[in-house]
């Protein structure tokens, strides 16, 4: 309501100032005489409102838009930093094969770097390790 308020203030103050002070509507002699100053300055008030509410319809729209994509990307931030340490975790748990039996077998991991060629994802990527890991040693 402000800004409505500033911008017809000034309009019908620039309009009364205009209509009392200078010469060519104010003087009797003057062919754009103005004999009664009220119906300009409320016609001046009027489009003054008109013009002020373009502007702030506008304003209020640009405003709530930035401050929307504002919280988009902070919710992205918040999902993407807690995306990352739930990798993180993951990532500790199956350090090796005891954290992933210690945690219960639960983590496990779904991901194409992690299939075995067969679709097959259900098994923890320490469990793969260790299995090639004993694969070697057993036919060196």
């Amino acid at each position: 309501m402000t800004g409505y308020g500033a911008i017809t203030t000034i309009g019908a103050a620039t309009a009364s100032l205009a209509v009392h002070g200078l010469s060519t509507y104010s003087h009797t002699d003057s062919e754009l005489y103005i004999s009664d100053p009220i119906p300009v300055v409320a016609c001046a008030v009027f489009v003054c409102f008109w013009i002020a509410s373009a502007f702030m319809v506008v304003f209020d729209m640009v405003g709530d838009t930035i401050l929307y994509c504002f919280m988009i990307d902070q919710d992205a931030k918040d999902e993407e930093e807690r995306n990352r340490y739930a990798i993180e975790m993951q990532e500790r748990e199956q350090q090796s094969w005891t954290g992933w039996l210690l945690s219960g077998g639960m983590g496990c991991v779904v991901g194409k770097e992690y299939t075995d060629g067969n679709g097959v994802h259900n098994t923890p990527k320490a469990v793969k390790e260790l299995v090639v890991e004993h694969g070697r040693h057993r036919h060196s």
